[in-house]
Order: structure tokens, then sequence, then C-alpha cells
């Protein structure tokens, strides 16, 4: 018997099956085969395993809550089919579902830039009439706990635009963002360190403002995926009280019709292609936007004959993304080989500059450039030529019409299809025009010998608002902590519950709404930790 309650014969055939490395993921997988051997329900369920799932789980097991987790893929590339699996694109914009099948999700293929949204994203101010039924002021402390598990660090600005979080240290600014700062700040332009997360681990030994962290340095861990700060390793995997139930993919909630309480999940198992159901008295949604409202959508009930949650018929409208941008040009500035990784690997790579167009300061100084959209700024060297590039993402505005529904046909495994219809306003396009217009014109003032590379995409993979949350059960999916109005024990912790979607990237946003929303589950279902 080894530590963890596994024989060695369960710990070979364990990682065996599902690639996991260690005894610590062995028994978090052996501890989720229990729960689907037992006729117990699990208490709370947690379906996905990305930025959402791991917020969910951390907070819900913080209230001494037993806690399994459900993930469609495994924990390596492996039997990843999501991005093949069918869907139809019915809108103006062809739309590009990017699907990531492994524990971790999207986790594993970030860029770590990890910015708060503001005061004026929440108030509405910016979209205007898009507001959310939370202030800043609600959610900051659940911000402060995401930046401290995933080590985010970067430098204050003082922008409300751009809320500060509480850093442990900054990257030392190089050459051309001292350069290329200056000539931006004399436009009322705000060029900061991107608030990034390099991962409390992958911190250890770094001389934080003297080299750079690779990003290979934050890919070490026991289930190998990029994660944030040793979540699974050193704070999920060891947890006796947590269970992962890797290559299961949700396809049904079960209602109680008497209580209108969740009692079981039909689950896909990938291993045999047989559909089984697993008990659960609570549940958080944490697939990824699309993922949690197919779901949805696919658990009609005789009393909610539209979908789960659906009495509004508000679910899954509102699809909202970022359209993006970006601009490559070669410059006369030369960027010491000093500031580089050891190997070569450019210090920017992930780990840049941020320029932000929606500064007090540009609206009043330099309107003509600013805008509801932000630059990550990044320099690099290769082949002999210094590289600076700006890559933007802007807002765009929520509309019921872009949307996902059921085409009512299944696959060979009874996975519902689902149909996209996306398009972009007028108004979404022309800021996206103007976004490009001021990367170019910003980037021939300072020093340009020539444009290397040009694109345009309409997807940013950053998919949001078809379970949108809100006051008025009439116009909204879910309440103000991502309870559905109709089934108050099925939670959405993912961008699914955004009511808007600005130009800033969202992952942080949304694992300080997802822990705030798991304290609220706990407080429901009467857990020992709960306030």
């Amino acid at each position: 018997m080894l530590r963890n309650g596994l024989t060695r014969r369960e710990l070979i055939t364990l990682t065996a099956k599902y690639g996991v490395a260690g005894s610590l993921g062995a028994a978090a997988i052996w501890r989720g085969q229990q729960w689907l051997r037992s006729r117990d329900p699990v208490p709370v369920l947690v379906i996905g395993s990305g930025a959402a799932g791991i917020a969910s789980c951390l907070a819900l097991l913080e209230q001494g809550l037993p806690v399994a987790m459900m993930e469609a893929g495994l924990h390596d590339a492996s039997g990843n089919d999501a991005n093949s699996e069918a869907y139809q694109s019915s809108g103006t914009t062809a739309f590009p579902w990017h699907r990531t099948r492994r524990v971790g999700g999207k986790l594993t293929e970030w860029l770590a830039h990890c910015p708060r949204f503001s005061a004026a994203d929440f108030d509405g101010q910016k979209l205007k009439g898009f507001r959310w039924p939370i202030r800043y002021e609600e959610i900051a402390p659940y911000y402060t706990r995401a930046e401290r598990i995933l080590g985010v660090v970067g430098e204050a600005s003082g922008e409300p635009d751009l809320p500060d979080g509480e850093y442990p240290g900054a990257f030392r600014r190089r050459a051309y963002e001292e350069g290329f700062g200056q000539s931006l700040a004399d436009r009322g332009l705000l060029l900061t360190q991107g608030r990034y997360a390099v991962y409390p681990d992958a911190m250890k030994g770094s001389r934080l403002g003297t080299t750079a962290l690779t990003r290979e340095a934050a890919l070490e861990s026991e289930l190998g995926f990029f994660r944030p700060g040793s979540t699974f390793s050193d704070l999920l995997l060891p947890n006796s009280a947590f269970s992962l139930i890797p290559g299961a993919q949700a396809l049904r909630i079960e209602i109680d019709s008497a209580s209108n309480r969740p009692e079981a999940v039909t689950y896909l198992d990938r291993a045999t292609g047989r559909q089984e159901s697993l008990r659960v008295e609570s549940i958080v949604l944490a697939a990824g936007c699309l993922e949690s409202t197919k779901l949805l959508l696919h658990s009609a009930t005789q009393g909610q004959p539209a979908g789960l949650g659906n009495g509004s018929g508000m679910l899954g409208r509102y699809l909202t993304d970022h359209p993006q941008g970006g601009i490559v040009v070669q410059v006369r500035k030369s960027v010491d080989v000093s500031e580089l990784d050891d190997g070569g690997i450019p210090r920017a790579v992930p780990f840049g500059s941020y320029l932000h167009a929606y500064t007090a300061a540009a609206r009043r100084e330099a309107p003509e450039l600013s805008g509801m959209f932000g630059f990550q700024v990044h320099g690099y060297e290769t082949e002999g030529k210094t590289l600076l590039a700006l890559y933007g993402m802007a807002a765009m505005e929520p509309r019921p019409e872009n949307r996902m529904r059921l085409t009512g046909k299944l696959t060979e495994n009874g996975v519902p299809i689902p149909d996209l219809a996306f398009g972009f306003t007028a108004e979404d396009q022309l800021r996206h025009a103007k976004m490009m217009r001021v990367a170019g014109e910003l980037l021939q003032e300072f020093d340009t010998i020539r444009e290397i590379n040009r694109f345009s995409k309409p997807s940013s993979i950053h998919y949001a608002g078809t379970c949108r949350m809100g006051e008025d059960p009439s116009t909204s999916v879910c309440d103000a902590f991502g309870a559905l109005h109709e089934n108050p024990l099925v939670h959405v912790a993912d961008a699914g519950v955004f009511v808007s979607l600005p130009e800033k990237n969202p992952t942080l946003t949304l694992m300080a709404l997802a822990w705030r929303s798991a304290e609220q589950l706990a407080k429901k279902i009467g857990s020992p930790g709960a306030a």
C-alpha cells in the first residue's frame, strides 16, 4: 500500500490509463472513481478544470466541502479531439470555436495576462446600457485572492480604468520600453508593465526585475500543464476532499421535479463511449462559456422546455468575444542581449508591456488615439533584427442576435450539435479599424524601418456572455452570484455570466467571480466553513 491509500497496482493502472504522473494525481483520480461507484451523491460537482474550475474548487475546499471535478479530457493532448466535434456557424461571421479538452483547460494555452476590470466596466459607463449587478468594490477582494494564487506581478499605474492589484514586484523595464513609453506618454497614452501570472513556484530562485521567467519554468507540474502556481500539485491534489474525474464529458443535468434540485449528471465516458450517470447535490458549471451553455440547453425539462435556467429566453444569447489584430515592425532601437533569457529566449515572450488606450489622459489629450481597446507590447530580436509588436484587442457590443442554440442533432456518441450565430455591428468594425490605425501610427513614430506583418482575427478565444447575470430574472439567466434564477443549486462560474466584455483579458475576472460564487454556494448548502 502506497500513500494516499493506493496499491502499487492501482497506481500503475491509473498512470497508464490517464497519463498522470505521481501518486498525488493518481490518488485524486482514484477518489473520483470511488464517487462513480458510490450510491452517495457528490456534495458539489465542478464541471470543468480550467481557471474557473480551479478557483471554484479552492474556494469550496476552503469552506470544508468535499468536491469532485469532472473534466472531458485527460491531462495532456492525447485524445484531444474537441475541435473536431461538430457544430454549425450561421452568422455573418464564421465563428471559430476553439476548444481545449484536457485537465487545466485553456490555462494550458494562455499567455497569462491578468488585468482587472474597472469600476467603469462594471457600471456600464463604457458600453452604455450594459451594467453588471455587482460593483467593483464587491469583487475587489476576490481579485486579490486570484492574483495571489496566480502569482501576478506588475507595476502600479494609478489609472482608474486599469485598477492596481497588490503586486510582489515587476520586471525591470527594458530600453525599448522606456523609449516607446516616453513617446506614448507625450501623447497621453499609458504604457505599463503587463500584469502577468508568473506563478509563485516559478518565482523561486528568480531575480525579479533582473532575470525574466521563461514560460518553460512554469510548465513543470505533476499533471504537466501550465498552471497557476502549484494549484493542482500543492493545493488541490493533496487535499483528501478533492477528487478528479477525467475523461468524462458532461451531457445533461437531471433535475428532481419535486424539489427543483439537481440529482444527477449524465456524462459520456470517453474511454468506453457509454453514457453513465453520477448522483450530485449541487453543481458548478465551469466548462467554459459555450460548453456550459450547451449543457444547460441540452438539460431541458418538462417544466423548463427551452433549457435549464432559460425561463427568460436569454440562455445562449449575447455571445461576445474580443476581435483582435496586430502589427509587427522592425525598428532601429537595439535590444541588449543581456535582456534575453538564458538560451536566448526573448524576455518579452510571453511577458511584455501593456498599452491601455482608454485612460483619462488619452481621452483628454489625444482623443484621436483613445478607444475601448488595448495592446500587449512585445519587443524581441530574431535573425539579427529588432522587432516591436503591438497585439490589440477591442471591446465588442453585446447583442442578443449573437447566440448559441441547439440544432436538435446529436453526434454518434450523443453529444448535442449547436449552431453559433455571430456577427459584428458597424460600430464594432469601426472600433477595430481605429485600433489597427492607431497601432500603425504609434509604431511609425518609433523609428520604424519597415512593417513585417499585420493581421486581424474575429476572435481571441475569449467567449463570454451566454449565461449573463442580472437582478431581473426576465432578462438574465443567473443572479449576481452566478446561480440560475430557476435552479439556485446550479451555479455558472465561467465567463458565460459576463454582462459585457471590455477590452481587457477576462481570466482574472472569471476566477474572482468563480471564487465569490463558490462561497455563496457553500453558504446555501451549509458548509462547515461558511460564514
